[in-house]
């Protein structure tokens, strides 16, 4: 099956969209849904479906603003506007191997949405060449510390990866890594497993 592209045009986010999800607070995404081509802006949540790619969350709002003025430039909901204009228009690349993938991640964001625990980030693809390809997606509680990476290979043929970051009261940044394999196992149970591991990293991390 093939997995190119037809021609999309460029992808806008409004002034009103970024005022929006900072409104909606930490665990808000700004989405784009492939179908229709729009932009917006939801609460936090894991029923995001294969057509949908996760912009940036909420909490990215900050670290734009700090990279911004870091750079010399005004930053106020226009700039960041078009900074996350440029963003999702890079993360368009590799959209078609996201989408592809996506059905891996899926049960993994259901069951994690039942304990509130939602995507907090954009996901990631990555192939070099020397290994599987691989999809990582980030979670974490809106009112939580911590975020949990998941990298998750093609077909669980490889090790599933887990990177826990926990900012304390004093901003200092603790990290964690795991490493499991469930070669052995089925699909369903890899979910289970997956989604089990992630809240217990973000229980830990948020204590």
């Amino acid at each position: 099956m093939s997995t190119s592209m037809p021609y999309i045009s460029p992808i806008e986010v409004t002034v009103e969209q970024v005022s929006y999800l900072r409104h909606l607070g930490p665990g808000s995404l700004l989405i784009w849904i492939e179908p229709t081509g729009r932009v917006q802006v939801l609460p936090p949540t894991g029923e995001l479906g294969g057509h949908r790619m996760i912009i940036a969350s909420g909490c990215a709002l900050d670290g734009l603003t700090e990279m911004a003025e870091e750079d010399g430039r005004h930053c106020d909901d226009a700039t960041l506007a078009s900074d996350l204009s440029d963003i999702a228009n890079d993360w368009l690349c590799d959209w078609a191997q996201v989408r592809a993938m996506t059905p891996m991640l899926t049960p993994i964001r259901r069951r994690l949405d039942r304990q509130g625990i939602y995507p907090a980030a954009s996901v990631e693809f990555r192939h070099d060449g020397t290994c599987l390809p691989t999809i990582t997606d980030t979670y974490a509680r809106p009112d939580g510390k911590a975020g949990v990476r998941v990298t998750v290979p093609l077909g669980y043929a490889e090790p599933v990866q887990f990177h826990t970051r926990t900012t304390t009261d004093h901003s200092t940044v603790i990290d964690h890594e795991l490493q499991l394999d469930y070669m052995s196992t089925t699909a369903e149970h890899n979910e289970a497993l997956i989604a089990a591991t992630v809240a217990a990293c973000l229980t830990l991390g948020n204590v």
